[in-house]
């Protein structure tokens, strides 16, 4: 049904997919985007996770299946609300980077957006306050490619999904033309430009006043001023997670500097 009725829905294709490693700035992106009248900003969209995991819930299902049902999903959420939505931006699930090759098979010529951030930074955040991906067994582990062969130890989780999530960027930024790597670290300015040059958008000035002014505050609490402090020194399980971060690092130094 789904797939039927959305051959007659008015929608906006995709105009980038922003894939994250989680706690690096994904949220306050979606949101800066957002702030364009012309553009859609989705994030996280349950449907979206739930269509790509299916085969992992249900069997028999197929590539080519979940694959229409996404395309369908992407135009009921990306149906035009006012007639003047031009871009629409997707901010995924951070495990969805395993996702790769579905997406870019459906949207081969979409740019890919993969920000990252520090993993001893991503790590103190998850030992705070843990997303479902750094909680064993609430994503399926070969969403990751985890061998599901136990209970894996509690509080070096996170860092192998860290570590995941980087190996992937290093194979998707190393044979996509279409990708661009976005470090946190950068600042959300320089982010901004980069992703007007490589979709097209410009933002006229009131818009930059209104994204300067919403990098200020936290991303989910927008009342509040944002501050950072960092006291955790890198625990030894993010040795891995840390050089697959220096390789994406040269990977987007020579992204930076050949384009």
């Amino acid at each position: 049904m789904m797939k039927e009725w959305a051959t007659v829905i008015d929608h906006v294709s995709p105009t980038s997919f922003i894939f994250h490693i989680s706690r690096c700035g994904s949220t306050l992106l979606s949101q800066l985007l957002g702030l364009n009248e012309e553009s859609i900003s989705l994030s996280e969209v349950p449907i979206f996770d739930d269509i790509l995991r299916l085969r992992y819930k249900l069997p028999g299902i197929t590539e080519e299946y979940t694959g229409e049902l996404l395309q369908a999903a992407m135009k009921f959420y990306g149906q035009k609300r006012f007639g003047t939505e031009k871009n629409m931006f997707i901010k995924t699930d951070s495990w969805h980077i395993h996702f790769y090759r579905e997406l870019r098979t459906l949207y081969p010529d979409v740019p890919f957006l993969l920000l990252y951030r520090a993993p001893a930074e991503v790590f103190e955040s998850h030992v705070k306050l843990r997303g479902t991906q750094t909680v064993p067994g609430l994503i399926e582990p070969e969403v990751f490619g985890f061998a599901n062969d136990g209970i894996p130890d509690f509080h070096s989780f996170p860092a192998k999904v860290i570590a995941s999530y980087l190996t992937a960027y290093i194979t998707v930024a190393s044979t996509d033309s279409l990708s661009v790597l976005l470090n946190y670290n950068e600042g959300m300015t320089a982010i901004m430009d980069k992703i007007a040059r490589v979709t097209n958008i410009k933002y006229d000035t009131a818009l930059r006043q209104k994204m300067e002014e919403r990098t200020g505050y936290h991303s989910k609490y927008p009342g509040t001023v944002f501050s950072e402090q960092r006291d955790m020194p890198p625990p030894e399980c993010l040795w891995d997670a840390l050089d697959l971060y220096n390789q994406v690092e040269l990977l987007r130094f020579n992204q930076t500097h050949c384009t």
